[in-house]
């Protein structure tokens, strides 16, 4: 692997890096793609498409989760960053520290997570509630590098809604689901 693995071990990489490369362009893209569809939905006249506005709103709720979730990993990956919610707009936008990037991050999930859908068969794959709270919980977990406070009351709340299923469940109770 050509020594890959030390230099990413040591944080002594190049910019000619692969991994580090395809997953800087796969995380950027993904926001990219994300910021482009909230924009879109943002648009949509819920009464027109036959959507309730309160479906509708759980729609870009999940698209403003899924952003959240892109943000948390390439701030862990590369700290400070800057932070783009529209499209092209700014052209040059500028770096923002990680406690401002977790900030953002933390105010995009609260403010959404409670109009994401409960997890149910139907929501495999896709944002639901149960997975808002646990990138909570990660966040927090994480908080004290992070954003310098530990949060560890903040990760056992979160933590504790997953696992008495307060997101939802995929049997339809509030008991942990078991393996098949």
């Amino acid at each position: 692997d050509n020594a890959d693995h030390i230099r990413q071990h040591y944080h002594t990489w190049t910019e000619q890096e692969g991994r580090l490369n395809n997953a800087w362009r796969l995380m950027w893209t993904g926001l990219g793609f994300v910021n482009s569809a909230i924009e879109s939905i943002e648009e949509v006249d819920s009464e027109a498409i036959g959507v309730t506005q309160e479906r509708l709103e759980s729609i870009i709720a999940e698209s403003k989760v899924l952003r959240a979730y892109h943000y948390m990993k390439i701030m862990d990956m590369w700290g400070n960053v800057p932070i783009v919610t529209q499209v092209g707009i700014p052209t040059n936008p500028e770096t923002r520290s990680r406690e401002e990037v977790f900030a953002f991050i933390e105010q995009e999930l609260l403010e959404n997570v409670e109009k994401l859908q409960l997890l149910s068969p139907k929501l495999i794959g896709r944002m639901s509630r149960a997975v808002g709270y646990s990138i909570l919980s990660e966040l927090y977990l994480n908080a004290e590098v992070w954003s310098g406070q530990a949060r560890w009351e903040d990760a056992i709340v979160y933590s504790d809604k997953v696992i008495n299923g307060e997101g939802g469940s995929l049997t339809g109770t509030i008991e942990l689901d078991l393996d098949p």
